[in-house]
């Protein structure tokens, strides 16, 4: 065999190892199977809740065993596999600093083949450098278009549509956008998609308790308040707060 027919045949079978190795995506140590054709929970017999977001998915400055996520399997127990993909600082505008679209999680989170989507995402998007005019006139279309991403996924999910929770203390992320801007177009995307909306700002309220000190990120006691709800939602054991008429 010449020498360029060889070293062809080399760099095409390490491209295959790297296409391939790129289909299995992980969180932490967790890999999860990218389920082309098959769905996850055909597989396992389990139903599988993705957990999209930023920071507050993440569970940043709690214990991992106490992110919602983490408590929201635990008290679902066995029948479910409850994943957590939220990535810190992840913006749902494309055009953000850290938009969640162009993050390994948000591809991570397409091929798990959910079930269930629980989506809370936007309070990035008015924090600097985001809360600009330009991006603000856009978020409402930027974040239906990350919607629909996961609303048209083969295994034709339930999308959990959350508000963000609020800001108490205004720090960094601003309670006035947050409530003029984002949740109100959070709820007409829900609106006119006709999906579930879930309202956690009036769900944990405003209680010092359930939030650190920077007043974003909940407590783990806050993110049991917003587990138990998920729960009774998610199970089918109370109507989501703030569903949209159909």
């Amino acid at each position: 065999m010449k020498r360029s027919s060889l070293w062809s045949v080399v760099l095409l079978i390490v491209g295959v190892g790297l296409l391939c190795g790129a289909c299995v995506p992980s969180v932490g140590n967790t890999v999860i199977p990218s389920g082309h054709g098959d769905s996850q929970s055909a597989r396992t017999g389990q139903t599988v809740v993705a957990c999209v977001g930023d920071s507050i998915t993440v569970g940043d400055g709690v214990r991992q065993t106490e992110s919602y996520p983490s408590q929201l399997q635990a008290k679902l127990g066995d029948g479910y596999v409850v994943l957590n993909f939220g990535h810190a600082g992840a913006t749902a505008n494309s055009r953000g600093d850290v938009p969640y679209m162009a993050q390994p999680e948000y591809y991570q989170a397409l091929t798990s083949d959910p079930d269930i989507v629980i989506l809370m995402i936007g309070t990035n998007d008015v924090r600097s450098p985001n809360d600009t005019p330009d991006l603000e006139a856009t978020f409402e279309s930027e974040y239906e278009t990350l919607v629909n991403s996961f609303v048209g996924l083969p295994s034709k999910p339930i999308v959990y549509l959350v508000t963000p929770i609020r800001a108490i203390l205004d720090n960094g992320a601003q309670e006035s956008l947050l409530a003029s801007l984002i949740r109100p177009q959070i709820r007409d995307v829900a609106a006119r998609l006709g999906l579930p909306l879930i309202e956690f700002e009036s769900i944990l309220g405003d209680t010092a308790a359930d939030y650190q000190a920077d007043g974003i990120h909940p407590t783990a006691t806050g993110y049991d308040v917003m587990s138990t709800e998920l729960v009774r939602v998610v199970t089918g054991g109370a109507s989501p707060q703030g569903k949209p008429p159909h």
